[in-house]
């Protein structure tokens, strides 16, 4: 799954004009992703299946992921898709890797998420396009 991740990322970020480097790391090792990433993009991944797509500033996102995807709630608040996701999968933490990379703009990092949302249809973005889960 992850290769076919960074083919798509790739792919997509050679439509953008952007040249980009693509990392990954087990979810539970998050604090090894730099801070320093303020408009990245991540796409985190379980059991061969897309979970989520996201920006921002990737290690502190990750920690609000965990939760939501954990269901154990201190500073994260749920949403539909992560709801969803807890209820009709049996994916945990410990099961999922998150590939990110930085887009060093808010803009690319906004047209690289909304890209990879579309082609890759992650399963607790439903909430966002509006598909079915499978």
């Amino acid at each position: 799954m992850t290769e076919h991740i960074i083919n798509t990322v790739v792919e997509t970020a050679a439509f953008f004009n952007l040249k980009l480097d693509v990392y990954s790391v087990a979810l539970s090792d998050r604090m090894k992703i730099s801070a320093s990433i303020k408009n990245g993009v991540y796409i985190i991944e379980a059991n061969n299946k897309i979970v989520y797509v996201g920006k921002g500033t990737v290690r502190d996102r990750m920690k609000t992921h965990i939760e939501k995807i954990s269901g154990k709630f201190h500073a994260a608040k749920d949403t539909t898709g992560f709801k969803i996701l807890r209820e009709t999968t049996n994916i945990t933490v410990k099961d999922c890797k998150v590939s990110y990379m930085d887009c060093h703009t808010e803009i690319n990092a906004t047209a690289m998420e909304g890209a990879l949302m579309k082609k890759l249809m992650p399963l607790a973005n439903n909430e966002t396009y509006k598909t079915e889960l499978v």
